[in-house]
């Protein structure tokens, strides 16, 4: 299994369109994987304005990533990330919410990207043991925060 892997991108594409709460951001990217695999990479952006005061200054982000097709395939392998795009350094993180059969090792994982660099990094989540450690009579902690009551 891999534990993760990383993509570096070069933006092809990019728009904005307005309306009246905000503005919606929308980015295309090809990528390259460390092992040099290509990738298209399709982002959404909500953005606030006037921004409400939230700390950080962060709009929302979902993120689609289409791999190669397999052999014998319709549909080409895929994963999608939703998190948050920080609106001052402009860097990105959140989780891996959706993937084709192929990706499914990353299911629940985690991303950041560098947006000096341009890389993206994808990271399979942590072994259903090490997450127990974290889960302890319905409460998950949280590091550096209060404890978050799971329903």
């Amino acid at each position: 299994m891999a534990e993760s892997f990383s993509m570096k991108l070069s933006v092809v594409a990019a728009s904005a369109t307005s309306d009246a709460t905000g503005e919606w951001q929308y980015v295309g990217a090809n990528a390259v994987t460390d092992s040099g695999i290509a990738a298209t990479l399709l982002a959404t952006k909500r953005v606030m304005n006037p921004a409400p005061n939230f700390a950080p200054n962060a709009s929302m982000l979902t993120v689609n990533i289409q791999f190669p097709y397999a052999e014998n395939s319709a549909v080409a392998p895929h994963m999608t990330l939703q998190g948050t795009h920080d609106l001052v350094s402009n860097d990105e993180n959140g989780t891996v919410t959706a993937v084709s059969p192929e990706l499914a090792e990353f299911l629940g994982g985690s991303f950041a990207f560098d947006s000096t660099a341009l890389v993206l990094t994808v990271t399979a989540p942590a072994p259903a043991d090490t997450r127990k450690q974290h889960v302890s009579h319905g409460v998950l902690s949280v590091a550096a925060t209060e404890p978050v009551r799971i329903v």
